[in-house]
């Protein structure tokens, strides 16, 4: 289960959690898939990455800097990210 539970405050009002499952996605950090059914029954999946270690909160803090700008000129292509903390 991902660590930093306080995140899941950032999801949609009003959405319940689905499911939360380890994706895999990353060399550097642990990452996790959170599907979200939102009140008019859709399902919007969110990811997660924690850091782990010395060089964890930078290497997350990186990720979450390049995927805002990738998302800027890419949003077709790139998960939009939400929030970044500790």
């Amino acid at each position: 289960m991902p660590g930093c539970i306080a995140g899941l405050t950032l999801l949609p009002e009003g959405g319940e959690v689905v499911s939360v499952k380890p994706s895999g996605m990353s060399d550097y950090c642990n990452t996790f898939r959170i599907e979200v059914r939102l009140p008019d029954g859709s399902v919007q999946v969110f990811f997660e990455k924690e850091g782990s270690g010395e060089q964890g909160p930078g290497l997350v803090e990186s990720a979450f800097t390049s995927e805002s700008a990738a998302y800027e000129f890419i949003p077709e292509h790139v998960p939009r990210p939400v929030a970044l903390g500790t």
